[in-house]
C-alpha cells in the first residue's frame, strides 16, 4: 500500500474501494471504482473492482428505486420518474432492472381514505358497523429520511455524527442527495446555503460535490477552506490529497501531507513509502 493508504486507510485502491462499498457508500464508490479501473491492474483485481463498481451501481439504483416507489404511494408522480429514471441510469443487475422497470411502467395508484358517511338519524336505511377505511401509511408513502440520514452517518466519525442530526434542513436535503448518487440536483442546493450554515462540514461536503462534478477546481478551494475552519479535519484533507492527485498536483499532494505532519496531525511514520 503506498503513502496515500497508509494514511487515510485505502484511497483511489481497490481496498478504499472495498469500504465504500461495505459502508454502503455507494456514490463514492462509484467514482473510486472509476479511478480503481484507470489504474494498472492484475485481471483478478480488474474484475473484482468491475464487481465492485456494478454492486455500487446497484445500490445507488435500489435507494432511488424506493424513493421513487415512495413518492408512488403520496401520488407525487413527477418526483417518482425522477427517482425511477436515475435508477435506470444507475443499475447494473438484469433483475433489478426489471424491477424498476416494471414499477416505472405501472405506478402505484396512491391510496386515499374514503370518507365515513354520517348517519345519525335511526331512521337511515343502511345504517350498521362499518369499518373505517385505514388511511395511507405515511411512514410508508414516503421515504424515511431519518433512517436514510442514519444510514449515511454510519461512515461518519462519531465526534461529528451530532453535528450533522442537527444540520438545517436544507443542508440535509442536500446531503442526502449527494450520498444518493445525485450530485449535479444536490449541487445547487449547496450553494443556496446561508452563511450561517457554511462552517467546515458544508465546505467539505460542497467541495466533495464539486469535484465529482468535474469541478476540480472549486473543489480545491472548497476542502482548502474547509481546512482553513478547521486544519485539523482529517476528512477534509484526505478529500483534498485525493483531489490533488486526481489533478495531477502529486507535489502539492505531499505538500499538504508534511504540513499535517509538522502540525503533528498524522504520525512521521505515516510519510514513509
Amino acid at each position: 500500500m503506498g503513502w496515500l493508504g497508509k494514511i487515510f486507510g485505502g484511497g483511489a485502491s481497490l481496498e478504499g474501494l472495498r469500504k465504500a462499498v461495505e459502508q454502503e457508500r455507494f456514490a463514492d464508490a462509484r467514482l473510486l471504482a472509476e479511478q480503481v479501473l484507470g489504474q494498472p491492474l492484475a485481471e483478478a483485481e480488474i474484475a473484482e473492482a468491475n464487481r465492485l463498481q456494478a454492486a455500487a451501481g446497484d445500490g445507488l439504483a435500489r435507494l432511488n428505486l424506493n424513493e421513487g416507489l415512495g413518492f408512488q404511494r403520496s401520488g407525487n408522480t413527477e418526483l417518482a420518474a425522477e427517482h425511477l429514471q436515475l435508477a435506470l441510469q444507475q443499475v447494473c443487475s438484469a433483475d433489478l432492472r426489471r424491477e424498476i422497470e416494471q414499477a416505472a411502467e405501472t405506478p402505484l395508484i396512491p391510496v386515499v381514505e374514503t370518507p365515513v358517511k354520517d348517519c345519525s338519524s335511526e331512521s337511515c336505511a343502511g345504517c350498521g358497523p362499518q369499518e373505517p377505511v385505514p388511511p395511507a401509511d405515511t411512514e410508508l408513502a414516503l421515504p424515511d429520511r431519518d433512517s436514510q440520514l442514519e444510514l449515511v452517518l454510519t461512515s461518519y466519525p462519531p465526534p461529528l455524527v451530532e453535528r450533522y442530526r442537527g444540520k438545517s434542513e436544507l443542508f440535509l436535503q442536500a446531503f442526502l442527495l449527494s450520498h444518493a448518487g445525485q450530485d449535479e440536483v444536490a449541487l445547487p442546493i449547496w450553494q443556496q446555503l446561508p452563511a450561517d450554515d457554511q462552517d467546515e462540514l458544508y465546505w467539505f461536503e460542497l467541495g466533495a460535490v464539486q469535484a465529482r462534478c468535474g469541478h476540480g477546481k472549486e473543489g480545491r478551494e472548497s476542502l482548502e477552506k474547509a481546512l482553513q475552519i478547521d486544519p485539523g479535519f482529517l476528512l477534509a484533507g484526505e478529500a483534498l490529497v485525493s483531489l490533488l492527485i486526481s489533478l495531477d498536483e502529486a507535489d502539492s499532494a505531499l505538500q499538504h501531507l508534511h504540513r499535517c505532519w509538522r502540525a503533528g496531525r498524522i504520525r512521521p511514520f505515516a510519510m514513509s513509502t
